[in-house]
């Protein structure tokens, strides 16, 4: 494997991969993501770069700490992107998943009246695409309108629910595995849509300081509506003194978007037209 110049041996490269997805939250993200983020990581660190492409003794390079450093700082991105690990077995119901991703869970209280609120603002799209979804299409039947409905995200576990929902409540929809930090390097292949959601999305895109791929991402993808969320409590569970996002509000102004705000106990949503 070729970074930066540099040849990485495969028998290292793969062995990284597997260790990183050997945690059960992370185990069903596609091999390509995980190696994506993984090159990410080792470009940016010199020392693990030139560490890892001139190393031979696969023992003792699992025992070193740049090694270690490399699965733990990976982990770390893959767990932004990743909502929760699901085992769907034959026997469950679909609405009974959506009490189990956090995010959902939350919004179950909600999703009449957000919905209600966003389309009465937007219309009633004849498409959503939904970015970063997780488990956010199960709530399709809180919409009034019936939509085509376009989702991706980075877990395969969850992209195959999602599927699995479409086709058994026989919705108009397709649900693909993508790693939308790609947008940093090429334009992604993304569909149309009346409205594009990016719920809780943004905060977990970034990896540098700044918001240039958010903002990216924003810019390039083909809807006239966005209806962008932020979580307004900390990771310890505390409401946040400052719930609000200036970054997006200063972006919206100086590209001359709309953008109106919503807000609900643990969540408040942009709506932004472009």
């Amino acid at each position: 494997m070729i970074i930066s110049n540099k040849n990485i041996p495969d028998k290292i490269f793969f062995d990284l991969i597997k260790n990183i997805k050997s945690k059960k939250e992370l185990s069903e993200i596609d091999d390509s993501l995980v190696s994506s983020e993984m090159e990410n990581v080792i470009s940016h660190d010199k020392k693990l770069l030139d560490f890892l492409s001139s190393a031979s003794d696969m023992k003792k390079i699992e025992k070193s700490a740049r090694y270690k450093e490399t699965i733990k700082k990976t982990r770390a991105i893959l767990r932004k992107s990743v909502g929760v690990f699901i085992r769907m077995d034959k026997t469950q119901d679909f609405s009974q998943l959506l009490q189990k991703h956090e995010s959902t869970r939350e919004r179950l209280q909600i999703y009449p009246e957000l919905y209600k609120r966003i389309f009465h603002i937007t219309g009633n799209p004849k498409s959503i695409l939904d970015l970063g979804c997780g488990l956010n299409p199960l709530s399709y039947k809180y919409l009034k309108a019936k939509p085509i409905y376009y989702c991706v995200d980075i877990s395969s576990n969850i992209i195959e629910i999602v599927n699995s929902f479409f086709k058994k409540n026989k919705i108009k929809g397709q649900a693909e595995i993508m790693n939308l930090r790609e947008i940093k390097n090429h334009r992604l292949n993304l569909p149309k849509a009346g409205i594009c959601f990016m719920f809780k999305l943004l905060d977990s895109l970034e990896i540098e300081k700044g918001h240039k791929l958010a903002e990216k991402l924003v810019k390039e993808v083909p809807s006239k509506w966005f209806a962008v969320s932020f979580s307004t409590n900390t990771l310890s569970g505390r409401r946040m003194n400052h719930p609000y996002r200036g970054w997006i509000e200063q972006m919206c102004r100086r590209l001359g978007y709309f953008y109106e705000i919503l807000e609900f106990e643990n969540e408040i949503f942009y709506l932004i037209q472009k």
